[in-house]
């Protein structure tokens, strides 16, 4: 269950709606109160409540009317929890339905003009709008405050005279004088929102050392469910169950680029995690673009167990990278398919950062340089990322800091591209320990080394790629639990989630190379349909491998193309 207000001014006052039952409804005014409305607020942490409405004041809502005769006292914690006539039991029509009015509008934080996000021009967020901070009596212990509730760490320098550029709207505070240990920048003294003396020119910026964050799901079927976990301070943690919701796990799906949110769960119902637990309380928008720009009660900050962990299922299937338009699969015009359709990356501060992350999740070694301004080209479809900020070290390029899915203020024209230097090292495909070339346990090799490939999701759609790209016809059969016997070297990848239209392996969404909580006695196996084929790859490009096989003889005619440079005819028996 969750809770909104809706067709208020902000969403902290409108007409009270409960999601039950997979669908949003409302509640009756019959004995609606200021105990119930001040339940209401709290839970939606949007301070007390000021006023208890009746007879559709904020419109009548629609689907069901949930509950009806509501008596609260006034400390529950959430709305539902107070007596009631029942679920769904009523008398009333939806023009009876209640509304609240809260003292808060909800704030949030953040920093923007910077290299980072975690330096820049501060801004906070009041009534639906983006403002600034003016940088009177602005010091170190303001600035750390704003470090510690964006989790940047500490704070470097605190900036005045509009250092990270002037910003617009209204200046929010002003003669901000914080301790240091309060939770939010707005919880320190200060003139009052909205009251100043200030310009534009006086805006306050913050240096932070800046912790980079990033977010997954883990423990699920795929890459797009299970235990939310947040990466805080090179610690993998996760996120506490109390007030979690639709709107909550929505954001999750749209920050890792998996769709909508179909479910929200609590209670471990993925597992309980380890390590730190990150986040609490939560209370998105649904339009933040991470997680943790939401509001909640501060990073480690909670009075949870591990058995509050919470999950998420998302409807969408995971992201994928390329690059197009260029000489080579290591370089050319970044794409990512998205929601099932290919677009392209904005080169707004895009650098040799985000290149090498690039490069390396594509295993094409470094990056050798980054082109803007559509140098391989004008893509075509939705521009997926724009002002993509990298540390360099993320597993994928949408794990960097980002505007947002779909989020972006850029034409085609300005389609970012990448040089990678090429593989790190060829890269190859086989089937060992089976009856013939075209079944047995797959093998990768990958920096010189023969390693396999984890069985997690492993499924149909990846053993077609598997014998496509071997040339052995269709999958008959997909394996894991090291079906044709243990494997030795690295595990290269686990998660991987193919299409079933991909050239390569490798080329699927996957965990990143390397990047696995695997061991061989998940190695994966296939069964291909046919025995005769293949494809090789080496450092130049790819050797095409097919065959024509003779109804009387068990021989196969190979036909080697290699990068179309030249031909070769081989004929040999077959492994049949």
């Amino acid at each position: 269950m969750a809770l909104r207000l809706v067709n208020g001014r902000s969403r902290c006052d409108g007409r009270v709606e409960i999601f039950y039952n997979g669908q949003w409804g409302t509640v009756c005014d019959d004995y609606w109160n200021i105990k119930n409305a001040e339940v209401v607020c709290q839970q939606l942490g949007c301070g007390n409540a000021t006023a208890f409405n009746g007879s559709a004041a904020f419109g009548p809502g629609q689907g069901y009317i949930v509950l009806d005769d509501v008596l609260c006292k006034g400390n529950e914690r959430y709305l539902w929890k107070c007596p009631h006539r029942g679920f769904l039991s009523n008398n009333c029509i939806h023009s009876e339905d209640v509304g609240v009015v809260c003292s808060v509008s909800q704030m949030a934080l953040r920093l923007v003009n910077g290299r980072s996000r975690c330096d820049g021009r501060v801004e906070i967020r009041y009534n639906g709008q983006w403002g600034t901070v003016c940088d009177d009596g602005w010091n170190i212990m303001d600035a750390e405050v704003v470090c510690q509730q964006l989790g940047c760490g500490n704070a470097l320098a605190c900036n005045s005279s509009a250092a990270f550029g002037q910003g617009q709207g209204s200046i929010i505070l002003d003669n901000v004088q914080c301790k240091g240990n309060e939770r939010y920048l707005w919880e320190c003294p200060h003139q009052g929102i909205l009251s100043h003396n200030c310009a534009h020119n006086q805006d306050a910026g913050v240096v932070c050392s800046a912790s980079q964050m990033a977010l997954r799901l883990v423990n699920g079927r795929n890459l797009c469910e299970g235990r939310v976990e947040v990466l805080y301070n090179r610690q993998w943690g996760t996120v506490c169950d109390d007030l979690w919701d639709i709107m909550d796990a929505e954001v999750v799906c749209q920050q890792i680029g998996c769709g909508n949110a179909t479910a929200f769960n609590g209670s471990a119902a993925f597992g309980q995690g380890e390590g730190p637990i990150i986040l609490d309380d939560l209370q998105c928008y649904c339009n933040e673009p991470h997680l943790w720009d939401c509001p909640h009660s501060g990073f480690l900050i909670n009075n949870c167990g591990h058995n509050e962990d919470v999950g998420v299922v998302c409807a969408g299937p995971p992201l994928t990278l390329r690059l197009a338009n260029g000489r080579s699969r290591c370089d050319g015009r970044v794409e990512i398919l998205y929601n099932g359709h290919w677009g392209t990356v904005c080169d707004d501060y895009f650098d040799i950062l985000a290149a090498e992350v690039v490069c390396q999740q594509l295993g094409c070694g470094n990056a050798l340089a980054f082109k803007g301004s559509a140098a391989f080209g004008p893509g075509q479809g939705n521009i997926i990322l724009d002002n993509v900020q990298c540390n360099g070290n993320e597993l994928h390029l949408w794990d960097c800091s980002h505007n947002g899915f779909l989020s972006h203020n850029c034409g085609h024209y300005e389609d970012v591209g990448v040089v990678c230097s090429g593989p790190i090292l060829p890269m190859a495909l086989r089937l060992v320990n089976g009856g013939s070339r075209c079944d047995g346990r797959v093998e990768i090799l990958y920096d010189r080394q023969w390693g396999t490939v984890c069985d997690d999701n492993w499924n149909i759609m990846d053993a077609e790629v598997v014998c496509q790209q071997l040339g052995c016809g269709n999958a008959l059969a997909f394996n894991g639990s090291a079906a044709f016997g243990p494997g030795q070297g690295p595990i290269i990848f686990a998660d991987v989630q193919c299409n079933g239209n991909e050239l390569h392996l490798w080329d699927c969404p996957h965990s990143g190379f390397l990047s696995n909580n695997c061991d061989h006695r998940e190695d994966v196996g296939v069964v291909c349909s046919v025995k005769c084929g293949g494809i090789l790859t080496n450092l130049y490009g790819e050797i095409s491998l097919t065959s024509n096989i003779s109804s009387q003889s068990d021989s196969c005619t190979w036909y080697i193309s290699v990068t179309n440079s030249y031909r070769i005819h081989l004929n040999f028996r077959s492994f049949m």
